[in-house]
């Protein structure tokens, strides 16, 4: 059973349990889960994408919920310090929204922890704002609300199908996937899309299992990673793509064989 199985067994409170599990990630370990992720459901990991919290997320706090965060942050001023360091935009909205005790003793702790912080410093912050935030949501004591999918894609089946082609919507009648169904499975080519019409993911299935060639595309359109499935798992060469350049995967039945980068 695939990690995205197991949440999608307990519904609502498995989403959520993967979005937390995702946000208290290192990021090179995340950046893996996601492009798994991404081959086995693309539309569940772009609501899980969208219900990740970020320092940019709790940025656009009100002054009441950003002060309720600090008041159960322990240490919070040396807690923020680390956490914000060097994200000049995302600090400033932020420090305009707290008191001025509070933007004192910041300033004090930005003071004493100079340019030599660590990174994995700056990340242990973030996970221990991220969890004290979760717990509030869950609490109540923060205006937070989880967006859930829809159904079909929370569980991971299809409702209300009919065989031939089906199609699924966002919220505001764009199309989110298409396909045909063959004794209620998907079966032949299918095409996923980004809320902004791009194309997310397309490739085919056979008796509801992904097979031949696939390619992913970033929301911007820009390609993520194309590849080869037999029976729902990865297999052969795969590339994919990201800001440093291109690399190759070798893949034996969904388990990486190696990797080296190309261009």
């Amino acid at each position: 059973m695939s990690i995205l199985q197991r949440h999608k067994k307990s519904e609502e409170a498995g989403f959520k349990t993967f979005v937390k599990s995702l946000e208290t990630t290192p990021e090179e370990k995340r950046k893996i889960i996601f492009k798994t992720g991404l081959s086995e459901d693309p539309l569940y990991m772009k609501a899980a994408r969208e219900n990740m919290l970020t320092l940019d997320v709790i940025s656009m706090f009100s002054e009441d919920d950003l002060a309720t965060l600090i008041q159960n942050t322990p240490n919070a001023p040396a807690i923020f310090a680390k956490a914000f360091f060097s994200n000049l935009e995302v600090e400033d909205r932020v420090y305009q929204k707290v008191n001025r005790a509070f933007q004192k003793q910041y300033d004090e702790e930005k003071d004493l922890i100079g340019p030599s912080i660590k990174e994995g410093e700056r990340e242990a912050a973030r996970f221990k704002i991220f969890m004290i935030v979760r717990k509030l949501q869950e609490e109540k004591k923060i205006a937070l609300e989880w967006k859930f999918p829809e159904k079909a894609i929370l569980v991971g089946k299809e409702h209300n199908l009919d065989h031939g082609k089906w199609q699924n919507n966002y919220d505001d009648g764009s199309i989110e996937s298409e396909g045909p169904l063959v004794d209620f499975k998907k079966h032949g080519k299918w095409t996923f899309y980004h809320q902004n019409g791009n194309k997310l993911a397309e490739g085919g299935f056979h008796n509801g299992k992904k097979t031949g060639l696939w390619t992913f595309w970033y929301e911007t359109g820009k390609k993520l990673a194309s590849g080869s499935y037999v029976n729902d798992l990865r297999d052969g060469a795969w590339k994919e793509f990201n800001e440093d350049g291109v690399e190759q995967v070798d893949y034996k039945l969904g388990k990486i064989k190696s990797r080296k980068k190309i261009l």
